[in-house]
């Protein structure tokens, strides 16, 4: 991880992300993501609009497993408020469209 990336980052916090993830995220991507901001952004609120999506998609075709229901639905949930979050950021950096060049 670059030293950049490094500053705002707590020690544990950043000891139990590493702990969790099967390999270590590279320096270049990184370094895209802190000089694209807005770009991750859209992106994470993209993929947390998709997750939601793919929830509901479950609960749609999956109608007699009750116990599955009640899980994507508490999953569909917290994804569409993790939308919202990310959205919130994405409008305080004064972007206006969550949409990418490649869509």
């Amino acid at each position: 991880m670059t030293a950049v990336a490094l500053k705002s980052v707590d020690s544990d916090v950043l000891a139990e992300i590493q702990g969790f993830l099967p390999c270590a995220t590279p320096d270049r991507w990184i370094e895209n993501a802190l000089e694209h901001p807005a770009l991750m952004l859209i992106d994470h609120a993209n993929c947390e609009k998709k997750a939601a999506s793919t929830a509901i998609s479950l609960i749609n075709r999956y109608t007699n497993n009750f116990e599955l229901l009640n899980k994507m639905s508490r999953l569909a949930r917290e994804e569409m408020r993790h939308f919202e979050q990310v959205i919130a950021l994405v409008r305080r950096m004064s972007v206006n469209n969550l949409r990418t060049g490649g869509e």
